[in-house]
């Protein structure tokens, strides 16, 4: 860093060593990406810390330029942990940087020198506020992880439940989303699924029916002048349905749907204020 003292060009020496080690290692996949960086960056970061520190001491050794060559070396240690959105280390190696700087900046009377106020603020401010945005970067990643994990397990437990492919699953959803005239595409799909995957396919269809089926009776019990569609409808909107998701489980448009709500409302005498599910609800449950 522009010094010829021995001690700078050993540290520096030092430096690129732990650097290559660390690269050796990983390529000969003795321990991976993430403790590759950790071991790299942490071990410089302490000896950048010590440089820091001897140029304090001793001013005469270096200049003010430097010196901020040195800090911003130091700064871009933390950046490369935070870029490679490795956890815990960032606040490790910030935890090592501010008192660095501190001691860089207050030491007397030589440390204002090489590290006046206004460098020692904008390097604490900076690499504090780095710290904290990848502490709440690295927990939104970890819950995004979490998340796709449960989702996998989920998606995979039904896979295997069914005996089908993921493709299998989206042809199916694919098929089952395109209403009456994909009729045919439908039974071409069942017919291609082992005996097993199609036998629990239908029976799991049967039981969403026949639940659907025995809602719409208990509501025609208590509403008998609703037609079969607007009982269909009805039983949907118990179960916390939109008007758009009715639309699509029936296979009809968001406005017939929307007719539909109206006439029942119609026939139940149902003032504009009245909220129809919980009204529907509350005949049901009384």
């Amino acid at each position: 860093m522009g010094s010829p003292h021995p001690f700078f060009q050993g540290v520096t020496a030092v430096f690129i060593l732990l650097t290559l080690t660390g690269l050796a290692l990983l390529l000969m996949h003795v321990i991976n990406i993430t403790q590759a960086l950790n071991i790299t960056c942490i071990g410089c970061q302490i000896l950048q810390s010590i440089r820091i520190v001897i140029l304090t001491l001793h001013p005469e050794l270096a200049s003010y330029d430097v010196m901020m060559l040195n800090l911003v070396a130091d700064y871009i240690i933390l950046l490369q942990l935070i870029m490679a959105s490795i956890p815990k280390s960032p606040v490790i190696v910030t935890a090592i940087q501010l008192p660095t700087l501190a001691f860089a900046h207050f030491y007397p009377p030589l440390g204002q020198a090489l590290c006046s106020t206004q460098i020692w603020l904008l390097f604490t401010v900076v690499s504090t506020l780095s710290c904290v945005m990848s502490v709440f970067s690295q927990t939104a990643l970890t819950r995004l992880q979490e998340e796709r994990t449960e989702y996998k397990t989920i998606q995979d437990s039904f896979l295997n439940a069914f005996g089908i492919t993921k493709s299998e699953l989206v042809t199916f959803l694919q098929v089952w989303k395109g209403n009456t005239e994909n009729d045919e595409r439908l039974v071409h799909f069942l017919d291609g699924l082992d005996p097993t995957a199609q036998a629990r396919l239908i029976k799991a269809a049967k039981i969403v029916e026949a639940e659907h089926k025995g809602d719409c009776e208990k509501i025609a019990e208590h509403f008998p002048n609703l037609t079969k569609t607007e009982l269909n409808v009805a039983a949907l909107i118990i179960k916390g349905k939109t008007k758009h998701e009715i639309a699509e489980m029936l296979g009809k448009t968001d406005n017939n749907i929307g007719t539909v709500r109206i006439n029942i409302r119609r026939k139940l005498q149902l003032s504009s204020d009245i909220d129809l599910r919980e009204y529907l609800l509350s005949q049901e449950n009384g």
